[in-house]
């Protein structure tokens, strides 16, 4: 519950200089050395969560193999616990691809589907792709509500866009750079386009990724280029491009850097030093872990006790009201279910600012 105090009271955000500040999805081709970097990163501080059994190569890494959605579940779970939190700074997802085919198979089986949408049960009316979006994004809900850093590796994978060449034709710099990165004419639906390859994290790019890219504060693509000797190197992305899919949060970070740990670290703690007045050198929780998770049960046995706190001091009509307000479809305050635990939450919020404001209760 928050108060006026709080409020009040409030100091300017800093921004961190800390690589375990930031969430980031990370994706590239197989094989490129996407685990290896986040464990370079955060070293013993970070926990995989893997949903592929090719970890190997990975030297040191502290690996745990979730093969289902019910795995996922038990894991968040069990990160609540304190100790867990002192022991780890990051969690880390690999792959994404495969979290959300966890849920995709979760909801598909309620209905008896192979997957979403391939029609188990009849008369769903999108019923199964409405739940597994919601069942989707409430997952990544309790992923961030966790105080820790978290990271999504993804595959890469590539679509073909098109732009129509009338308005290609408009800018010589459009056409440059689109024949720089491989585009070609053809012809589509009797008009002429130029078609090029885009390259974006391997994950349902209606459905599952928009919600991971609003939650994530760094997006890195890694790819390879040629040096001046023509020797093959990797790298990372920072800044997206017509050609493919990348960003940042922060002011002052470049397009490119080598694909490094040490490269990464550097770059955000220079970007923050050369930005920013109000910095912090510390990492900054994604989450509150000051703000206690309470129970259905805890909460109800809360708001049952201030009940009688009002019934003792012969005030039903404020619970009355209260109950009332929120709940104006006339259901009663205990009589609710867990699937209600907001309305009992603002139940609780409303009944307790009354109770002091009358000095029922210090």
């Amino acid at each position: 519950m928050f108060s006026k105090d709080q409020l009040l009271n409030l100091q300017p955000t800093q921004v961190s200089s800390s690589p375990e500040s930031y969430n980031f999805l990370l994706y590239g081709e197989s094989k490129i050395g996407k685990t290896t970097f986040v464990n370079d990163l955060f070293g013993d501080r970070v926990l995989n969560i893997m949903t592929e059994k090719r970890w190997g190569g990975v030297e040191g890494a502290k690996i745990v193999y979730a093969s289902n959605y019910a795995d996922i579940k038990n894991l968040l779970r069990v990160l609540k616990d304190k100790e867990l939190q002192e022991a780890y700074d990051a969690v880390s997802f690999d792959t994404i691809d495969n979290l959300y085919l966890y849920v995709d198979k979760y909801v598909a089986d309620q209905y008896n589907e192979a997957s979403v949408g391939t029609g188990g049960a009849d008369n769903l009316f999108g019923r199964d792709w409405r739940q597994r979006d919601a069942v989707w994004v409430n997952l990544l809900k309790e992923i961030e509500s966790l105080p820790y850093t978290t990271v999504f590796v993804s595959h890469e994978t590539t679509v073909t866009k098109e732009i129509k060449m009338s308005v290609v034709n408009q800018s010589k710099e459009l056409l440059d750079e689109l024949t720089k990165i491989g585009g070609n004419v053809v012809k589509k639906k009797g008009q002429q386009v130029m078609a090029y390859t885009y390259y974006q994290p391997d994950v349902d790019a209606k459905h599952a990724l928009p919600a991971v890219l609003k939650m994530v504060d760094n997006i890195l693509y890694v790819d390879t280029e040629l040096d001046e000797e023509g020797n093959e190197h990797r790298v990372i992305r920072l800044r997206g491009s017509r050609q493919y899919a990348a960003g940042t949060t922060l002011k002052g970070m470049p397009d490119t850097i080598e694909f490094t740990a040490d490269a990464y670290r550097e770059t955000i703690a220079n970007a923050v030093k050369g930005n920013y007045s109000n910095i912090n050198k510390k990492k900054t929780l994604h989450s509150d872990s000051d703000r206690k998770e309470i129970s259905f049960k805890e909460l109800k046995s809360e708001v049952e006790s201030l009940g009688k706190t009002f019934a003792e001091n012969n005030d039903l009509e404020t619970l009355s009201t209260i109950s009332k307000q929120v709940l104006p479809d006339g259901s009663k305050i205990m009589a609710l279910e867990e699937n209600r635990k907001e309305d009992l939450l603002i139940a609780r919020d409303l009944l307790l600012a009354e109770a002091k404001k009358k000095k029922y209760i210090e």
